[in-house]
C-alpha cells in the first residue's frame, strides 16, 4: 500500500426495492418480457448472458440455467422465473434458432443487449421507477481519454424522452451550463448535485 494515498472507493450499488420490483412486474404485459425481467430479478444473470441464452441451456428438470462463456456456472431458477420462462417457451415461435428471447415483430432474431435494456427501461418508465444515469466524458482506465461517439447529457435526455420517460432531472455540479440549453429534451429540470 502506498503511504498517504487514499484507497479507491466504489459507489454503492443501488438495487430495486421489493415495491419497485412489484411495480415493474405489474407494468409488464408480454410473456417474453416478464420472463426476461424475472430472470434479471431472481438469478443474477448478466445482460450479455441473457441475450445469448439458448434453449439448450435451460435444464427444465433441475430448474436451472447452464451458463457458458466467460463465467460458466449453473443458475437456479426460482419458481416465478421458471414459470414465466415456461410460459414464454410455449408462446415462442418455433424456429431454427436456439436463442430463447426473440424479436416479436419483423424478422425473427435474437434480442440484442440494447433491445433488452430498452424494454426494461420502457417498463420502468411505465412503473414510475427512477433510474440514475451517470455521464462521464472520459473513458475509465485510459488516462482520461475523451469518450468516443456522439453521446452527451442533452442527447441522453432526448433518448430517454423518446423511450417514454416522463420526468427527467439533469443533475450537475454546474447547473448554469445546462440552463436554457435548447439541446435538452423538453421539460427537463436542472438541479445542482448537492441537492441529490
Amino acid at each position: 500500500m502506498y503511504q498517504g494515498m487514499p484507497l479507491p472507493t466504489k459507489e454503492p450499488i443501488e438495487f430495486l426495492t421489493v415495491q419497485e420490483a412489484r411495480l415493474l412486474l405489474q407494468a409488464i404485459t408480454e410473456p417474453r418480457d416478464k420472463a426476461i425481467v424475472l430472470l434479471f430479478l431472481t438469478t443474477g444473470i448478466f445482460m450479455q448472458e441473457l441475450a445469448e441464452l439458448t434453449l439448450a441451456s435451460i435444464d427444465w428438470k433441475q430448474k436451472q440455467l447452464l451458463i457458458t462463456g466467460k463465467r460458466p456456472r449453473q443458475l437456479p431458477l426460482p419458481d416465478l422465473a421458471y414459470d414465466a420462462l415456461f410460459v414464454w417457451s410455449k408462446e415462442r415461435v418455433n424456429t431454427t434458432t436456439d436463442i430463447v428471447f426473440l424479436t416479436t415483430k419483423g424478422a425473427l432474431n435474437g434480442l440484442s443487449e440494447r433491445s433488452i435494456d430498452h424494454l426494461i427501461r420502457k417498463y420502468a418508465a411505465k412503473a414510475n421507477i427512477t433510474y440514475k444515469i451517470l455521464y462521464n466524458d472520459a473513458v475509465a482506465m485510459t488516462g482520461g481519454q475523451a469518450a468516443e461517439g456522439q453521446i452527451d447529457p442533452a442527447r441522453i435526455t432526448r433518448q430517454l424522452q423518446a423511450e417514454g420517460v416522463e420526468k427527467i432531472l439533469l443533475v450537475s455540479d454546474d447547473p448554469s451550463r445546462w440552463t436554457g440549453n435548447p439541446e435538452l429534451a423538453q421539460g427537463v429540470t436542472i438541479h445542482h448535485r448537492d441537492h441529490m
